[in-house]
């Protein structure tokens, strides 16, 4: 909006058309402009998106990840590829009870659960 109205006074510049109003209308327009421009700048970035499933596909995953860690074949390797993806456990305390939270590569082990997922849906 902001553009088509400066270009618009600067043609009408350009045709000899001169006043007083149209210079401070075009430097009101350029100056919102440069404090609009500011604040696109200052906007954060957005929030990735989630996958709307996130919570069934992550209970599917621990779901299968408790199935293929009490495959005896599959066992090693499964415990192995776990520990690749958990870089601390940490224990917490809640109500006399002591509880774990797991802290690693989230992101990796949602990825590959997404593509598997939709390797399955995606198949004959």
């Amino acid at each position: 909006m902001f553009q088509r109205q400066i270009a618009a006074i600067i043609e009408a510049i350009k045709d000899g058309l001169r006043t007083p109003s149209m210079k401070a209308e075009l430097l009101a327009l350029e100056t919102r402009k440069e404090e609009l421009s500011a604040e696109i700048k200052q906007v954060p970035a957005p929030l990735p998106r989630l996958h709307p499933k996130l919570a069934e596909l992550y209970r599917e995953l621990v779901e299968r990840l408790h199935e293929e860690l009490n495959r005896p074949e599959l066992r090693a390797e499964a415990a192995q590829a776990l520990r690749a993806l958990i870089e601390e456990v940490r224990p917490i305390p809640e109500d006399g009870r002591l509880s774990i939270e797991l802290a690693g590569d989230l992101a990796t082990l949602l990825n590959l659960g997404v593509g598997q997922q939709e390797a399955r849906h995606d198949g004959p």
